[in-house]
């Protein structure tokens, strides 16, 4: 067998090679890749977090949510068939002094086909009233608890000096369907 031989220099080079070599590979092969995972599971948990973050802002949503509709049942609830839409827009109209000057109150209803509400709607011909007792009267019916909402309003002036006003109002609540045995559902 032949042996080569080296010089002490070359054994240097050759040692110091082997050891660039190990010290290459080490961090090529596994600090390197540590690092690597390190950042991509730091990336990975402010995804998690942003998500984390945008469920709990889309739960309160819709907690929020579930409480008004919650509170709207409840208002739905509270009706009884004897005090309707029609009877409460009637009372509140006498609260305020326009009783006097309507010239109509035309009920009405439309089904919702996919939801277990009935759409009540009350349309008020009002004639020569005065301006503060129609904005009393508008002010009741948006602020009551009972989910009314005035979804169409016409004012016009009328009377020699035109104090007075003439105005059309559509009003309009939600009312829950009734079961066949006469209770709420």
């Amino acid at each position: 067998m032949n042996m080569i031989t080296l010089t002490n220099r070359e054994n240097q080079f050759l040692i110091y090679g082997v050891i660039f070599l190990l010290i290459f590979g080490i961090i090529q092969f596994i600090f390197l890749p540590v690092l690597e995972k390190r950042n991509l599971l730091k990336d990975q948990v402010k995804i998690e977090a942003t998500s984390l973050e945008e469920i709990i802002e889309l739960q309160k949503i819709q907690s929020k949510s579930s409480n008004k509709n919650a509170r709207q049942d409840n208002i739905f609830k509270a009706l009884d068939k004897k005090n309707t839409h029609f009877s409460f827009i009637n009372a509140l109209a006498s609260r305020t002094n326009v009783k006097d000057n309507v010239v109509y109150m035309q009920p009405s209803s439309k089904d919702s086909d996919d939801s277990n509400y009935v759409i009540s709607q009350v349309k008020i011909k009002i004639g020569s009233a005065y301006l503060k007792e129609l904005i009393d009267f508008i002010a009741l019916v948006e602020t009551s608890d009972r989910g009314v909402a005035i979804t169409s309003l016409s004012i016009s002036k009328t009377g020699k000096d035109k104090k007075l006003v003439d105005a059309i109002i559509e009003t309009e609540t939600m009312i829950l369907i009734e079961s066949v045995n006469g209770k709420i559902e």
